[in-house]
This record gives C-alpha cells, structure tokens and sequence, in this order.
C-alpha cells in the first residue's frame, strides 16, 4: 500500500499569492453570529468550500481545520426547538463534515501521494486522526437519520486505518480540537461498533445513546489481524462496503467484541434498575430505557446473527401503505377514524341521564389516505417498501403498518412492523423493510382493566387471527 486513494475536491492556483493566515480565519469563527445556527453553518460551509479548493500549506491547513471541528462540534451539541428547524440544520452539519473531511483527506493526499519533506511528514499522525475521526462523523449522520451512507466513505475510513497500522501509527494518540486527547485505532474503533450494530434497524433516537455507551467503554473492543482459531467464530470481520473486488489480497481485519458483550448485560440489568444512564457515569440526558433497548438489540445480533429462513424473491408491485395504529384502524374500519366522543369516558358506566342533554356530535376527523408505495423485493415473512416523494408519514423502526395490494382488485389489508429504515437523499423519501405480522385484521375498541372500579378509557386497537393456528393477536 504505498498510497492512498482518496476522494477531495479539485484544487487550483488562482489564488496563489493570496495566503490564507490561521490567525485570521480564527478571528472570523470567534466572530460567527452562532445565535443564528443555520446562518453560521451555511457561512462555514461556503467559507470552508472556497479553501478547500486553494493551495494551502499541510500545517496551516490542519490548524484552521481544527478551529472549524471545534466550531462545528459547538453546533452539533445545540439543537433547536423545532423540529424543522433541527432537521434543517443537522443537513447543514452533515455538509459541515463533509467540508471538513475533505480538508483533512487532502492533507492526507499531500502527505502520501506526493513526496513531503521530513518538517511536513510530521503532521501525517494528526491528518490521520482527523479524516478517521471526520468520516465517522459523517457516517454518524447518515445513521442517526436514516439514510443510507455512500459506500466510500466507510471504504474510505477503512483504507486509512489500513495505512495508519501498516506504516505503525495506528497507535499515536493526540489532541484533536473540540474532542479532545483520543487516538486513531481508539476513533476507528468507535466508527467500526456503530456500523457492526446495525443501526437502521435500531430505534430512533438510539444510535446516539449507543455511541455514548461505546465511548466509554471502547477499551473493551480490539482490532486483530490474525486471530486464532478459537476465537474466530466470536470475531466481527471489517470488509469494504459494496464492491469488494481486490480485497483478497489485503490481510483482513476482525473487531472482538467478546468484552463488550460479556459487559452488555450488567449494564442493561443497571439501566433498568436504576432508569438512569448515571448508573453507567453516562450523561443523563440519555434515555435509560432507549439504550437498554438498543443495547438488548445489538447483544442479540452479535450472538446470533438473523438467518433468512426463504429466498428473498424480486418482485415489483405497488402497494398502498398507511403508517401508525390510528391509521391503520381507520383503513380496517372502512376508511372512519376513531373517535373517542362515541363513546363513554372513565367512570361514566353508571350514568343514564335520559333527556338531559344530546349525545355529543362525532368530531370531524380527516380519514387517512394511503400512500401510493412500490415494493421492491419480498419473502414469505414480509417485504421492502420504497416511497419517493412529499408525504406526511414519518416512519420509524418499531412502527405498525397497514398495507395491501393496490389496484382495481385491491387485495386484504395486512398489519406489519418496520424492522429497518433508510430514508433517501436527495429526493424526499424511504425504503422500509416491513415484517407481516398477521393477515385479516379487524379494527376494533378496547377500554384496558384493572380489576378495580377504575378502567382506562376505551382507544382503537387491532385484532387479528394468526396465519397459523387459532391464537388471536391484539
């Protein structure tokens, strides 16, 4: 491996004898209007955009690096109130690393594709930890939303902890700006858990709760080459996503995850004991509940990895598909939502007041329509559902849907759950993979009891007769 193949904007010599100074750039983010977060990200971007493009020594361009890690760092811990507001800035972050990456690869590119001296050679280390640390970032984001990440970039991530352990710098540990003191094999690592733990298929919100819970306790996990035998079979292989040719000649890597695992259930046994992350000297602003769950998940799939039991078959169909229990209750019900205004609250059994006043009328509720979706492939257990333009359905793994066969002989409506999620980019939309969970449902109403004189009032549900056998699902 004498160099590395990386992906970095073209460069020119426009502005040649216009020197970017680190001073200055300093002074214009200490100047940013930060108050205003999608104004500074957009303004970090273009500015970050334009230097990428010019010929910038490897020192000074690593210093403002770092000053634009740390500034973006500050924004990526500020989340606005609004949910439109926060997911338009999280696509702006996205971008942010992006261009921040791409500063630290080109130093990388000028490092080891282009003959350095030995005062240039000395930054190799740094722009090492800083395009392992900023690809995880950007792989981060593509988990934490749901979209699917382009295969370069963890190809890219690993091709550059290849070169850090083949040259020996795997191990060098330093001060990267807004992170702190951290080392490339310890940032790999990390970057490595996330992407082995499945994490379109792990509840919203969790993939964050679980990188804090892999951060402190990222000693447990090893990076090894040549394992033994013995322990083989408990190893997680790290190949190239997607095309995989060439990697035959390339000795592989594995990730132990053997402590990680065997420390898993005492934690969760904790979190659940507790219901608090402070039981794991974890920030409490993380749900217990969220990472024992998403903990619980990853412990299942490590130790027994899921098997497809039939041949997944290609098959293009459209389907019309609603997403949550309320609407899946109003397509069953022929296409009338619940209302509860039909019938009677908590503790009003008793009460027959004949004459005295009218039944209250049904309240005007919007029935919901199906989205008009097409399946891409499917088994006998279930189906992948893609859906590509503007909608108001917000889907989530762990979510229950409705859906049917469309056209003029629409078949019966079927309920299954969302078992992973990818939305796409940049047309809006998103591919589920839905699992069937019982065919001829039937919507019905149910009030929960107690046993006591008190019960809960009554709200939709599901009822349904399995496929097999006579048990009846709710």
């Amino acid at each position: 491996m004498s160099g590395l193949q990386l992906t970095i904007p073209a460069q020119n010599d426009d502005n040649r004898g216009k020197r970017i100074k680190p001073r200055e750039v300093r002074e214009w983010l200490e100047n940013l209007p930060c108050l205003d977060m999608q104004r500074a990200a957009r303004l970090l971007n273009e500015q970050l955009r334009l230097m990428n493009r010019q010929l910038v020594a490897p020192a000074a361009r690593l210093e403002m690096l770092g000053d634009f890690l740390r500034t973006y760092l500050r924004l990526l811990e500020s989340s606005p109130a609004d949910p439109a507001d926060a997911a338009q800035l999280q696509s702006l972050l996205k971008r942010l690393s992006q261009n921040i990456g791409f500063g630290y690869k080109i130093v990388l590119h000028e490092l080891v594709n282009k003959k350095a001296g030995l005062l240039e050679a000395r930054h190799l280390p740094a722009a090492l930890l800083g395009a392992v640390h900023t690809l995880g970032l950007q792989l981060m984001h593509y988990y934490a939303g749901y979209q699917r990440a382009p295969h370069a970039l963890w190809n890219e991530c690993l091709a550059i902890y290849r070169y850090a352990r083949k040259t020996g710098r795997a191990s060098w540990r330093g001060e990267l700006p807004g992170v702190g003191a951290i080392g490339i094999d310890e940032s790999f690592r990390l970057t490595a858990l996330l992407r082995l733990a499945d994490p379109y298929r792990l509840p919203a919100g969790a993939i964050r709760a679980l990188e804090s819970w892999f951060r402190a306790r990222i000693a447990l996990a090893d990076i090894e080459s040549d394992p033994d035998d013995a322990q083989s079979a408990q190893l997680l292989a790290l190949h190239n996503a997607g095309h995989t040719s060439g990697e035959a000649d390339i000795a592989p890597l594995f990730l132990n995850p053997a402590a990680l695992m065997a420390r898993m259930p005492a934690d969760i046994k904790k979190l659940e004991q507790y219901k608090s992350t402070r039981a794991l000297e974890l920030p409490d602003d993380i749900s217990a509940s969220l990472l024992a769950m998403a903990l619980r998940q990853v412990l299942n799939n490590w130790q027994a990895s899921p098997v497809r039991k039939a041949a997944r078959e290609e098959a293009v169909t459209r389907i019309e598909l609603v997403g949550g229990l309320d609407a899946a209750y109003c397509v069953l019900n022929n296409g009338r939502p619940f209302d509860p205004a039909l019938f009677l609250k908590s503790g009003q059994d008793e009460i027959i007041d004949v004459g005295r006043r009218a039944a209250p009328e049904p309240v005007a509720r919007k029935a919901f329509e199906p989205l008009q979706c097409s399946s891409h492939d499917r088994s006998n257990g279930g189906l992948c559902v893609s859906w590509r333009g503007a909608q108001g359905l917000k889907p989530h793994v762990g979510q229950l849907f409705a859906l049917r066969r469309a056209g003029p002989a629409a078949s019966a409506w079927v309920v299954a759950v969302c078992r992973w999620l990818t939305e796409s980019e940049p047309v809006a939309g998103f591919d589920v993979g839905l699992q069937y969970l019982a065919r001829e449902p039937a919507a019905v109403v149910i009030r929960p009891l107690d046993g006591s004189d008190s019960t809960g009032d009554y709200q939709p549900a599901i009822v349904a007769t399995q496929k097999r056998g006579e048990h009846t699902v709710h």
